[in-house]
């Protein structure tokens, strides 16, 4: 409904008041803040879950409500939205707070020009204040920074555009526990003045609560030191309810029942007022008992949340009980109470002028009570949190090659322009071009959308807090999964079809070897008619389940016996050398080539898959994600692919019968691998001999002994210093506590559940390992068979330091009704004592202590649950000034080092009781994406890439190894003809062949290595944008955490800037047009915080130019500092390009 319809219904509540029995009133609620008294700011809110009993469309609509039969949840946010407004208008003292910008989008996209003016006008007038102003409000323990930047971004920008408003609030209510990155990134870096919460863990709280310190200074990363020191709000209780007994919402029940109105008819026998007041002051002491005020004037400042989940659907009964209780009780005189804004209560602190305490580290884990601590979501959902993972990455990609395209097609452009010019001098006719010899930067079309705008919406909504988390609804968590698959079918589409105009030479300056293109479309033969190839880009095809071995191109390819062309993309900015396998079909022939860009052999191993590979196949097929099993290898082809920083290169898989055109030798093509495994110490294959006391594995750099005996591996040896660390790595489960019934009064009874991890004794592990090695000159592979359900392959190229472990686990056991938590324990002799480092959402790295915080004495009555931290990106353990053991993750998981010598990774969880935290649903993921349906378990398959490394390199290879895991290159296959007798050397028949590498990058060494190219982005508006991150905190690598300078118009081949323009981190406002509040610091309440180091970064005025920069444009970056642009590309000249 359009608000101008609601400013309607407003006046006719008006009318009706003045025609009623009771005598017409009039509310006075212009009050303001005054000193001397108790100022009560009453900020109205509705907080609106992007989805978690039900879809965030269900949601919005109201739809569905009582489906979950939990009459808690109502929701329609649209009505929410609709009313609030209206109500503001009838109201310039009414104001409302709002920060769910999915929500407010999609109904912002169903008003007329008209309803958007009058809304636009309350956010003029300060009445509608947006606070956090993400897309979401994202949790803080299992989405990577990127994410977090990213779904920021559409939320901050779209603010800016429509209303030229930028928040100034951090605002994340419900979160589950609070990272150091928010502090010091997601809410410093925004420009932001404070943050406020309500969920911290019990103990901590209450003793904040004891000594006035709820409020507080956080310093949330060392390297930005207290230029990033953020004003803290912790709410009282832990939640961000009204005060008991002011909860006007229609339809809630429990703990919402005793919501009375105001009633101040005074000759009706109703008349309540006074009962109201001495309530709403009974509550206003007890917050205003654990605040801190000022001394000076006497003025104290306390702010009640007026709202809670998806509240003001009828926003009409909120504001007419909040406007009365205004009036009764400023009337009354003993406070002063009035609506408010966070901004305006943030003001109101820093007017005190006094020292606020400094916490120092960050706020998890979360623990509700004593046998409660929040740490199962850590892992909870692992297929959906690398799914999500996987599509952020993609997203980058996508985005990079989208600008970097446009950029090649205007130089393209240009080097035309040029070529008609001169031919044009020579007496040659030619027509002018419109735009002389400059050739500009596309301008968006009118209410065009991005080709990666889908994805980046659904990415965004999936770091929501009960998202990302896994901790919505079995049907949500569907709905979700199905917007990520949409977006990436739309941005897929449109990166195959950019990387093969590309890579053809159709718009850039390579020199072509042919002029063909890749296509798919031409792969079946009239003979062989029934075999259809998925080709949704026309001429390169992805596939999304290699890491189980299934890809339509490429099987259906090698059955046919076609070359394979494949097309790598790096989406980072240095060179860099990984291990690729393909999935191929031994059908046509088991010899197989692996050709680079120049037409070299690269040397290639024949692989064959694993069992449990081979049973994750047919599992797919029985769960129908796979119709058949047709796009099923059971080999694959490993070998070590060059790509080039931000660029691409390209190989081509042949059948070996062909000949080497260069040499007119035979080609020697893929080598075989060599097989053998041992049962309890006993060889399996014909030709066993005597069991050996130990097995070893090498390449280049590392090797690796195992037991034969018991199948588990020994140590591994760094070959460059011959250091050997004992190591082992085992997968065990958690038994899952599942106490059951209602809740009982004593919470030691607590169950693990989708939120919760308790587990119920100790972690269980097996003796004897069937184990299996296949080794070859590319690749080795240790496989472990730890359960019929879980497994482990401990992957090692010929090339690298560290090694790789493939985690397979699931279907978990469901028979025994047995909740299971499996983890990855890895066992070594680094003498870490009890202290160990996760980081904090990609950033930087804190140090964990066992049954320790830093800012209170811990009481652990859960001392597994209790030490376990979110593990975002990297988890490491290491010795004073000796060995580093660092496992780098592909998704968000939980972890510890319950033991000396230990790192402990939580991979997969199945569970049969609800932790009772509203879910109200069981753990129990199946293939089908269904819970107790007839379908098997969810099998979930992942990679840990564990490296150890001396002090002097540990940090620079985890740093660099953590970048490569998050940014893999992105893998596309096409069909090439194989090189045939006669034909030019290089030269397919039909097709391309694979080209020499093409970086994009202007400096085709590549950026530093500290430093990330992190955005690179079409802004929709005529300009780029541009985010550099620097990749070391302050205190972390002599060599690389220093300073490092970057020029912007030397960074790119084809792109350059005519006008740049410093922003904030999500891109709303100039640099330069923010001012954050300074506080004052006072005394520590962290204790470590002595080894924090003393770095203070100047504010900075930000980068500007206008008007064509004539500068080269350089910048630096501090330690860990992200700095972000908006960019207007210069137009292509021709003159630059024939040069």
């Amino acid at each position: 409904m359009e608000i101008q319809k609601k400013i309607t219904i407003a006046f006719s509540f008006l009318f009706l008041a003045t025609t009623s029995v009771c005598q017409a009133k009039f509310y006075n609620t212009t009050a303001g803040r005054v000193e001397g008294k108790l100022n009560v700011h009453l900020v109205a809110h509705s907080h609106d879950d992007a989805g978690w009993l039900r879809t965030f469309l269900q949601y919005y609509y109201g739809s569905q409500i009582y489906k979950n039969n939990n009459d808690q949840e109502m929701g329609g946010v649209q009505y929410t939205l609709d009313t609030a407004f209206a109500a503001l208008l009838t109201n310039p003292n009414r104001k409302f707070t709002y920060s769910d910008m999915a929500f407010f989008l999609k109904w912002w996209e169903e008003q007329s020009d008209a309803s958007k003016k009058v809304v636009a006008q309350l956010v003029t007038n300060g009445q509608l204040d947006f606070v956090n102003g993400g897309y979401v409000q994202h949790d803080e323990a299992a989405a990577h920074y990127v994410a977090m930047i990213d779904q920021t971004t559409v939320g901050h920008q779209f603010l800016n555009r429509s209303f030229g408003f930028t928040p100034t609030i951090g605002w994340q209510i419900d979160p589950f526990g609070h990272s150091g990155t928010q502090a010091s990134l997601m809410t410093g870096a925004l420009g932001f003045d404070a943050i406020y919460f309500a969920r911290t863990d019990y103990q901590d709280r209450q003793l904040r609560s004891n000594t006035k310190d709820l409020e507080l200074l956080w310093r949330g990363a060392k390297s930005y030191g207290s230029s990033a020191d953020v004003f803290t709000g912790n709410f009282p209780f832990g939640d961000y309810n009204p005060p008991a007994g002011f909860m006007w919402e229609w339809g809630f029940e429990g703990e919402f029942k005793n919501r009375e109105p105001i009633i101040d008819c005074d000759d009706c026998g109703e008349y309540n007022v006074q009962d109201r007041l001495n309530q709403f002051m009974d509550e206003c002491d007890k917050r205003f008992n654990v605040s801190q005020g000022n001394d000076i004037t006497g003025a104290n400042d306390i702010m009640l949340t007026m709202g809670t989940d998806f509240t003001y659907a009828n926003a009409f009964v909120w504001y007419k009980n909040i406007d009365k209780l205004i009036h009764y009780a400023n009337k009354e005189g003993r406070i002063n109470v009035f609506y408010s804004t966070p901004a305006a209560y943030t003001a109101a602190k820093h007017s005190y002028n006094q020292s606020w305490a400094l916490k120092t580290d960050d706020f998890f884990p979360y623990a509700d009570n004593p046998y409660s601590y929040w740490t199962g979501y850590f892992t909870t959902r692992p297929t959906s949190k690398g799914y999500v993972r996987t599509c952020t990455s993609f997203l980058q990609a996508a985005r990079q090659l989208d600008v970097l395209g446009k950029a090649a097609r205007a130089a393209r452009s240009a080097v035309n322009t040029a070529q008609l010019v001169l031919r044009g001098a020579a007496g040659n006719p030619v027509s002018a071009p419109a735009n002389g010899s400059f050739v500009a930067w596309p301008q968006p079309a009118e209410d065009a959308t991005s080709s990666t705008e889908k994805l980046e919406r659904a990415v965004a909504l999936l770091q929501h807090h009960d998202a990302i988390t896994g901790t919505a609804k079995q049907d949500v968590a569907d709905d979700y999964h199905r917007r990520l698959a949409a977006g990436m079918a739309e941005a897929e589409g449109a990166f195959k079809e950019e990387l093969a105009l590309l890579a053809s030479g159709e718009d850039t300056h390579r020199a072509l070897k042919t002029a063909s293109k890749w296509d798919l479309t031409n792969l079946h033969t009239a003979a062989d008619p029934a075999q259809q190839l998925d080709h949704a880009g026309g001429r390169l095809g992805m596939c999304p389940f290699l890491n189980a071995s299934v890809c339509h191109p490429t099987v259906e390819m090698s059955r046919l016996g076609h070359s394979i062309l494949l097309a790598i993309y790096n989406p980072l900015g240095w060179p860099r050398t990984e291990g690729v396998r393909v999935p191929l079909d031994t059908g046509f022939t088991s010899n197989w080539t692996v050709t680079d860009g120049d037409g070299k052999e690269v040397l290639s191993q024949l692989v064959p898959v694993s069992n449990a590979t081979l049973d994750l196949q047919n599992l797919m097929l029985q769960a129908d994600i796979l119709k058949n099993l047709t796009a099923a290898a059971s080999y694959e082809l490993a070998f070590r692919a060059d790509a080039p920083p931000l660029g691409y290169s390209t190989y081509t898989i042949s059948p070996a019968e062909a000949v080497d055109l260069t040499t007119r030798n035979p080609i020697a093509g893929a080598l075989s691998s060599t097989v053998r495994s041992w049962l309890n110490g006993t060889k399996q294959e014909n030709n066993a001999t005597e069991p050996q006391s130990t097995l070893q594995v090498a390449n280049k750099l590392i090797s690796v002994t195992l037991s034969p005996q018991t199948g588990k591996l020994l140590s591994l040896r760094r070959l460059s210093d011959n250091s050997v660390t004992q190591l082992d790595s085992e997968v065990m489960w958690y038994n899952s506590s599942d106490e059951k019934g209602p809740p009982p009064s004593n919470t030691n009874h607590e169950p693990s559940g989708a939120y919760i991890f308790r587990p119920n004794g100790a972690v269980a592990g097996t003796a004897l390992v069937p184990v299996t090695i296949v080794e070859g000159p590319v690749l080795t592979e240790i496989r472990q068979e730890f359960y019929p359900w879980a497994s482990l392959t401990t992957r090692i190229w010929s090339d690298t330091e560290h090694i790789e472990s493939e985690w397979t686990a699931g279907p978990l056991p469901f028979q025994d009704q047995l909740g299971h938590e499996v983890v990855i324990r890895y066992e070594s002799n680094v003498t870490n004592g009890d202290e160990f480092y996760t980081d904090s959402n990609g950033r930087e790295m804190l140090k964990r202590k066992l049954n320790f915080r830093p800012s209170w004495k811990l009481d652990v009555q859960q001392p597994v649950a209790g030490n376990y931290y979110p593990v975002t990106a990297a988890i490491y353990i290491q010795e004073k000034a000796g060995r580093q053991l660092a496992v780098v993750t592909d998704r968000s998981q939980g972890g510890s080092s319950l033991k000396q010598g230990q790192v402990e990774l939580m991979v997969h969880r199945r569970i049969f009781r609800d932790d009772r935290r509203g879910v109200a649903e069981n753990l129990n993921e199946t293939m089908c994406g269904c819970t107790n349906c007839n379908c098997p378990g969810l099998v979930a398959r992942g990679t840990h890439y564990l490296t150890v490394q001396g002090s002097d390199t540990a940090a620079s290879y985890r740093r660099t190894l953590q970048q490569r895991v998050n940014d893999p290159l992105v893998l596309t296959f096409g069909k090439a003809a194989a090189p045939t007798a006669g034909a030019a050397v290089g030269t397919t028949q039909g097709l391309l062949a694979a080209g020499a590498p093409v970086s994009f990058l202007a400096d085709e060494a590549g950026l530093p290595k500290s430093v990330h190219l992190l955005t690179l982005k079409d802004n929709g508006d005529g300009r780029v944008l541009l985010r550099l991150a620097h990749l070391y905190q302050v205190d972390e690598d002599s060599g690389e955490a220093k300073v490092a300078t970057v020029t912007l118009n030397k960074l790119f081949k084809d792109l350059t800037f005519d006008a740049a323009e410093e922003v904030t981190l999500a891109a709303g406002k100039p640099i330069s047009k923010i001012n954050r509040l300074q506080w004052k610091v006072g005394r520590s309440l962290s204790s470590d915080s002595s080894g924090v180091p003393a770095v203070n970064y100047a504010r900075r005025t930000g980068l500007s130019c206008q008007n064509g920069c004539k500068d080269a444009l350089n910048i630096e970056l501090q330690p860990m500092e992200i700095r972000t642009f908006l960019l207007v590309p210069k137009p292509a000249s021709s003159a630059s390009s024939l040069n």
